[in-house]
């Protein structure tokens, strides 16, 4: 390839992948200059020849690390969702080539929809989360899986995690309940793998508190009624700073607190909550609604006087909802805009 065309293009785009990349280069005409096949450890070596330019690439597995190295070299990085770069996929086969050439045309375009970069410490909370759900998922198994056995034996434990720990213990110790040996140890085993997961789902919840502690936006993130260090670091850990939305309600969307709604001949139809969005923190900030609905029951301020009035009208599960798209508007604008939480009078 001749310097001169590296040394003109303005616009790449990337197709990442573990081992294999595929680099998609144009100039400031759409004129394609680059189309190469480029392995990992030559990747940096062909991007640092280039002069600063606009790289976009698709937001997976990866694209993180590559665009904060690629930063570092001088170039702007762009990540996007993959469903926003279908659109311009061009032919009907689908390869690293075409889909790099999607990429390139797709970062160029002005109305396209970007994906915050995340920093270390926001991919660090990250997972922190990604692991915590897939425990709470676990101990929901276990707990359901020990419950249904025992019940095709006569013996019932009541709804909720608590219970399961109160009451095996009991039905193993019981020598007259009908459980053969098999059975008990079974149950004995799978109790066992339930403990300790409760034990590790503890531990990774102490982490993220005590993260929550040492962290200023999380810290006032958490000052705001129903939102607890859970849900402020998993807010900071998805959307880092805000700034990405354009206002509150551009974050409420992006997560999915905003019902689903369809319009034609200057008529709009608001329907039911949206399934898109962010369904982990969406669950978080329904839960915190649904405590702040039932704490205004006891309260006789203004704010709680409303909220009770919003469900003697709509419900608990509305007004839950309703609370939930408050508090993520206000969190976005503590966090965009670098204010402290202060109560309406």
């Amino acid at each position: 390839m001749s310097e001169n065309k590296i040394t003109n293009v303005v616009r790449v785009g990337i197709d990442i992948a573990k081992t294999v990349f595929q680099v998609h280069g144009v100039d400031r005409n759409g004129k394609v200059l680059v189309q190469n096949k480029i392995s990992r450890h030559k990747l940096l070596q062909f991007t640092c020849q280039m002069p600063p330019c606009l790289i976009g690439m698709e937001a997976c597995g990866g694209s993180h690390f590559w665009a904060k190295e690629f930063e570092k070299q001088g170039h702007t990085v762009r990540l996007m969702a993959g469903h926003r770069v279908k659109p311009y996929v061009v032919g009907g086969n689908k390869d690293d080539k075409v889909d790099a050439a999607a990429i390139c045309e797709a970062v160029g375009r002005p109305a396209m929809i970007f994906v915050q970069c995340k920093s270390n410490r926001q991919l660090e909370v990250q997972a922190l989360h990604r692991h915590r759900e897939q425990l709470t998922k676990l101990v929901n198994v276990l707990s359901n899986q020990m419950r249904g056995l025992l019940l095709e034996h006569g013996l019932i434990i009541p709804k909720g995690v608590e219970h399961i720990a109160r009451k095996i213990p009991g039905y193993l110790e019981d020598a007259e309940n009908g459980l053969s040996m098999t059975m008990r140890d079974l149950i004995q085993s799978i109790f066992k793998q339930f403990r300790e997961t409760g034990l590790r789902l503890a531990d990774v919840n102490t982490t993220i508190e005590q993260f929550c502690k040492e962290d200023e936006i999380c810290q006032r993130i958490c000052k705001i009624s129903g939102i607890g260090p859970i849900t402020a670091t998993a807010l900071y850990a998805a959307i880092g700073n805000g700034r990405q939305f354009k206002n509150g309600r551009g974050a409420a969307a992006w997560i999915g607190i905003v019902p689903h709604h369809k319009g034609s001949g200057g008529k709009t139809i608001n329907g039911k909550l949206s399934r898109r969005g962010n369904r982990y923190i969406k669950t978080l900030l329904i839960q915190g609604g649904r405590s702040v609905v039932l704490a205004s029951k006891k309260k006789t301020d203004a704010r709680s006087i409303g909220i009770n009035a919003l469900q003697h009208r709509k419900g608990n599960n509305i007004t839950a909802v309703a609370c939930a798209h408050r508090n993520i508007r206000i969190a976005w604008a503590l966090m965009a805009r670098n204010q402290e939480y202060k109560k309406a009078a």
